[in-house]
């Protein structure tokens, strides 16, 4: 039998005879990328009538889960990652659940930050071969939860890393890859986008982690708008040793990178900035960390922070720039140093 939501769901999507006038489009939302889908939402997860989108109630029929941030459904989730299908977790403390739910399928996985605030209400578990990719989802401050999930939904499921080429030091063939994490986020004047991605070498004790990410404008942008103005990425680790670290300092066609090592072979810094008009509005920028261990044991962690910064340019006045971080400290769980 069909829940109260499905119910609902398909009298939105049917005229009713003898009403007139404007219909109240509040909880309505046009989301391009979610029509054809196929979602299972809990009834508990607020969630607004989106076009072309069919709600279902069986997770065998459903291409992706919106439970709310309940121990009560850790089983449900459970239930649909292993069945290959991705869980996102919609309310308060999502992250928290995403890494419960995560520790109980067995499998290795990683987050891209084991702290996070009570306003972080959108997270996701992506099954991936035998592993389990997460992401956290931030939308713009002040949004409603409901009028944001349908925008969050869609990048889980349309997501992909973006590419970002590294020529030295050189990605080795082998190993084992952990997985990726993922943070992704909305800001008044941006969007911004951040890969991390984890592989061991066991044979040589080393690790090897690489951030990619991209940053954009908003909107179409005008003498007044808001451009990219720089995207730094640091890397520091507590038990590890830098060997080598990409890119080097250089000047680009689209950017520019500064890149140091602390003294210490701790820590990897890469300040990036866009030297073009196009790289003003969007920017994908990359790095590569490759670091001895002093044993290949679980858990894997590193402190990693991506800082995207904006600036708009003001007449007689100084410029107005807008920051957005997305720190650390990531780690990596339920892997098998010898597999």
């Amino acid at each position: 039998m069909p829940s109260r939501r499905n119910v609902l769901a398909l009298l939105a999507t049917v005229p009713l005879a003898g009403c007139g006038g404007d219909s109240d489009n509040s909880n309505k939302t046009d989301t391009a990328p979610l029509s054809g889908r196929t979602i299972l939402v809990d009834d508990e997860v607020p969630f607004p009538r989106v076009s072309g989108v069919r709600l279902v109630d069986s997770v065998a029929d459903a291409e992706i889960l919106v439970l709310p941030p309940s121990e009560e459904h850790y089983d449900t989730a459970l239930d649909a990652l292993e069945r290959g299908t991705p869980v996102v977790v919609a309310g308060d403390d999502a992250p928290l659940h995403i890494q419960r739910i995560c520790g109980r399928t067995g499998q290795r996985y990683g987050v891209p930050s084991k702290a996070w605030s009570s306003g972080d209400r959108i997270a996701a578990a992506v099954p991936s071969a035998d592993r389990i990719d997460v992401q956290y989802l931030v939308p713009s401050n002040g949004t409603e939860l409901k009028t944001q999930l349908p925008w969050a939904i869609s990048e889980v499921l349309d997501a992909r890393p973006p590419e970002f080429t590294i020529d030295d030091p050189a990605n080795p063939d082998g190993g084992i890859e952990l997985g990726r994490v993922r943070m992704r986020g909305r800001v008044e004047v941006g969007n911004y986008d951040r890969w991390d991605r984890v592989t061991l070498l066991p044979e040589q004790t080393k690790a090897v982690v690489e951030t990619v990410a991209t940053v954009d404008t908003d909107g179409a942008p005008d003498k007044d708008g808001f451009h990219v103005s720089e995207v730094g990425v640091q890397t520091e680790f507590d038990d590890a040793s830098i060997e080598s670290a990409g890119p080097e300092t250089a000047t680009l066609d689209t950017f520019s990178v500064e890149a140091a090592v602390g003294k210490k072979r701790s820590e990897a810094t890469h300040t990036f900035s866009p030297t073009s008009d196009d790289a003003r509005q969007s920017m994908t920028v990359g790095a590569r960390t490759v670091v001895s261990l002093p044993e290949l044991a679980p858990p894997f962690g590193y402190i990693g922070n991506v800082k995207f910064a904006w600036r708009r340019g003001r007449f007689l006045r100084e410029d107005e720039s807008w920051v957005a971080h997305t720190p650390g400290p990531a780690v990596w769980r339920g892997f098998e140093p010898t597999a």
